[in-house]
């Protein structure tokens, strides 16, 4: 498959060369938060940088989603922020989040907002706050990734397993039952419902909810150490790792798992996320920011 890299930088018009959230509009503007530089935007001609001295919480931004109204939320090291597009609006522990810094974010289809952090995971429906924390059954109060299922369950990545909460009662999964390390770092959920986790040092399990299967450097991926997934349209999975990046697709006659780290470097890639078509993709590493385009 023919590809075509593209790298941008600070050189260009990036807030700052370490990545690590990524966010795609309706309109198909780029979002990008960034390590102390602040949160960058980029029409495909031009980048706007907004940092603190707009009303952006904090410069050091590790998370991003867009809501149903296009309302841009920013999970920073000093709270969350909204961006209607004109007004900014931040909230923090004081205002009812779990801890100041957020890890991550997911919207549900009620509109709801969760946010990931140290502290535990906070919901927020736009007036109220409710935390959930390790006694209320949550694996650990640490929590790097979030992604919600078709049923509108949650899945938590924490570091101490992953959780799942139905609203109601929480599931823990560990290594008892099958996962390959309970240090989860991401969370993807495909079309036919199999949640994939990103572990620290130990590769990545698949889950059927039946049962677990494990993927390791043995079988093809780049490295095991894997912070990002992301699924593409045609249903192949991408894993963003400390050495690279790792597409895994199943042929009809076989498993395949391809990893590229030749125009990745430094190969430490932390996000990914795609766009509207299958064929083009933002890979992020920790000192630059590059756009996948394949054919």
């Amino acid at each position: 498959m023919p590809t075509h890299w593209t790298t941008y930088t600070t050189a260009d018009g990036l807030a700052g060369n370490n990545v690590y959230a990524i966010a795609i509009d309706d309109a198909g503007h780029k979002w990008f938060g960034t390590w102390g530089g602040g949160v960058s935007e980029f029409d495909g001609q031009a980048w706007t940088t907004y940092t603190t001295a707009d009303g952006l919480a904090n410069n050091y931004v590790f998370a991003i989603a867009i809501d149903q109204a296009g309302h841009k939320w920013f999970g920073t090291q000093g709270g969350v922020s909204e961006f209607d597009g004109q007004r900014w609006t931040t909230y923090r522990y004081a205002d009812g989040l779990a801890n100041n810094d957020v890890w991550a974010i997911a919207i549900d289809a009620t509109g709801h907002k969760w946010f990931g952090t140290p502290g535990g995971v906070s919901e927020f429906d736009g007036q109220r706050w409710i935390t959930y924390r390790y006694v209320d059954g949550l694996a650990h109060n640490y929590v790097r990734g979030i992604a919600i299922d078709q049923a509108g369950h949650k899945w938590f990545a924490t570091s101490g397993g992953v959780s799942e909460f139905d609203g109601q009662s929480w599931i823990t999964y560990t290594t008892a039952h099958g996962l390959v390390h309970i240090d989860v770092h991401a969370i993807a959920i495909d079309a036919a419902g199999h949640k994939w986790f990103g572990t620290y040092a130990n590769g990545v399990s698949e889950f059927d909810g039946q049962s677990w299967t494990t993927y390791t450097t043995a079988d093809g991926l780049a490295h095991n150490d894997v912070y990002a997934i992301a699924i593409d349209q045609a249903g192949h999975k991408w894993f963003g790792t400390r050495g690279g990046v790792s597409e895994f697709f199943r042929p009809a006659t076989s498993t395949a798992l391809h990893s590229s780290v030749e125009a990745i470097q430094p190969t430490s890639v932390q996000t990914i996320r795609r766009t509207g078509t299958s064929a083009t993709w933002m890979l992020l590493n920790t000192s630059r920011l590059t756009w996948l385009c394949g054919q």
